[in-house]
């Protein structure tokens, strides 16, 4: 009935029935309000009517976590792990330091020695902003390159033998592939995009890192806070499963293109309440915190 009267808000519905300007139905306001508790707001009218959202407070400075002192004198030295895995034929090149077990996962466009170089020049540059020194990179034969060689230096790469693995990035990969299974299934997808694989991968070690290591160097501090500062994960504002279908405010036009973009809930960016999405119209990657 909603859409058959041209789509008036749901409240502009609800007052028709109140005052009975509708002959002859035995729709009531009930089972309007059932109906929104049950689906959720109609969908033709968030393509069609939704608004620019107010927003987000930019937040001028992030407050970091200090590093306390005896990490700074007792952990300040790191040495870091390194591998390669694949998800879904998608490569990652993930590392994971020892004692303080703060994990990263760098997008891989191959296995070439060039991506190993570009992809862990990355990382060094993250323990190098907090003032963290990385000594020695513990790696397979795969890593043992000039490539690899000319961006450490002059750190020791400490390549293992023939038939030899190097243990804590193992099993590091191990548990990101066990949770990447696990929230793949409880979803009712069957299928994943590039976006939507890589952007898993990426939420699972963001959450890794989130909360104190079993054997770490802290009970109180994640490898998050001791590494880049992050404070404690923070639920006060809106939050959006990863897989979420979602209509993702789009902008506002003076023609008949949808103000609402039918989107899959990714990952949350550095503003906490923004959100990456992919979009289900154009395949690309879009910012929503509406």
């Amino acid at each position: 009935m909603q859409e058959y009267i041209g789509w008036p808000s749901t409240s502009s519905f609800k007052s028709y029935i109140e005052k009975n300007l509708i002959k002859n139905t035995d729709v009531c306001i009930e089972e309007i309000n059932r109906a929104e508790f049950i689906y959720g707001p109609a969908v033709p009218l968030l393509q069609g009517k939704m608004t620019r959202p107010t927003a987000l407070p930019r937040v001028m400075g992030k407050r970091l976590v200090a590093l306390p002192a005896p990490i700074e004198e007792f952990h300040r030295d790191v040495v870091l792990c390194i591998d390669f895995f694949f998800v879904n034929g998608l490569p990652f090149l993930p590392t994971i330091s020892r004692n303080i077990h703060f994990r990263t996962v760098e997008r891989a466009r191959s296995r070439s020695s060039r991506e190993h170089a570009r992809a862990l020049s990355r990382v060094i540059d993250v323990y190098d902003n907090r003032g963290l020194n990385i000594l020695q990179v513990d790696c397979d034969n795969e890593f043992d390159n000039e490539h690899v060689r000319a961006v450490i230096a002059p750190r020791v790469l400490d390549v293992a033998n023939r038939e030899e693995h190097v243990g804590p990035v193992e099993r590091s990969i191990r548990t990101v592939k066990e949770r990447v299974r696990c929230i793949c299934h409880s979803l009712p997808y069957k299928r994943y995009t590039k976006v939507t694989v890589r952007s898993l991968v990426e939420s699972v070690v963001l959450w890794l890192n989130s909360f104190p290591a079993v054997d770490g160097v802290s009970e109180d501090l994640s490898p998050a806070a001791i590494v880049q500062g992050r404070q404690h994960p923070d639920f006060s504002g809106n939050k959006i499963l990863f897989g979420a279908y979602a209509i993702v405010y789009a902008g506002t036009t003076n023609n008949m293109h949808q103000h609402g973009e039918r989107g899959i809930a990714l990952l949350e960016t550095d503003r906490p309440g923004r959100y990456r999405f992919m979009s289900l119209d154009s395949g690309r990657v879009i910012h929503s915190h509406s």
